[in-house]
C-alpha cells in the first residue's frame, strides 16, 4: 500500500471524529448543571481575618515610618558632609592650605603628606608580626 494512514481513511470517518471530539469538549463547557454543584476555590483574602490584616498594616507602617527617619537621617548627614566639603574646598581656593590641613587633622585624624608616592607608614597584614616580612601594606 502507497501512501499514508490518512489516504486509507474516508473523509467523511474523518469529519465524524472531529465533530465527537468537538462535541465532547464543549459539552465540558456547556454542560446543564446547577452551579451550586460546582466547587469553587477559595479566594485568598477569604482565609485571613480582618485583625491579622490590620495588625500587618500596622507592622508595615512601623516599619515605613522607620525607613523614612533613617533616610532622613542619612540625607541630613550627606548634606553634612557636603556643605564640608565645599567649605574645605572654597579654602582650598583661597590659597588657605593650612587651615585646610588643621580642619582635615580635626574632623577625620588625617594628616597631609607632601609626597603621596613615600612611605608614612607599614602595617602588617595577615597577621605578620615582624616588618621585616616581605608582606606589608604601605599607606
Amino acid at each position: 500500500m502507497v501512501g499514508d494512514e490518512l489516504d486509507s481513511i474516508q473523509p467523511y470517518s474523518i469529519s465524524m471524529a472531529r465533530y465527537q471530539n468537538n462535541h465532547n469538549l464543549m459539552s465540558e463547557i456547556f454542560v446543564a448543571l446547577p452551579t451550586s454543584t460546582i466547587d469553587v476555590p477559595k479566594h485568598y483574602y477569604e482565609e485571613m481575618n480582618r485583625e491579622s490584616l490590620e495588625s500587618t498594616i500596622s507592622g508595615l507602617s512601623e516599619q515605613v515610618a522607620e525607613s523614612k527617619e533613617q533616610h532622613k537621617q542619612q540625607l541630613d548627614r550627606a548634606q553634612k558632609g557636603r556643605e564640608e566639603f565645599s567649605e574645605l574646598m572654597k579654602m582650598l581656593r583661597e590659597n588657605n592650605a593650612d587651615e585646610v590641613k588643621r580642619v582635615v587633622k580635626e574632623r577625620f585624624d588625617m594628616e597631609f603628606v607632601d609626597n603621596p608616592y613615600s612611605t608614612v607608614e607599614r602595617v602588617p597584614i595577615d597577621k605578620v608580626e615582624t616588618v621585616e616580612s616581605p608582606v606589608y601594606k604601605q599607606l
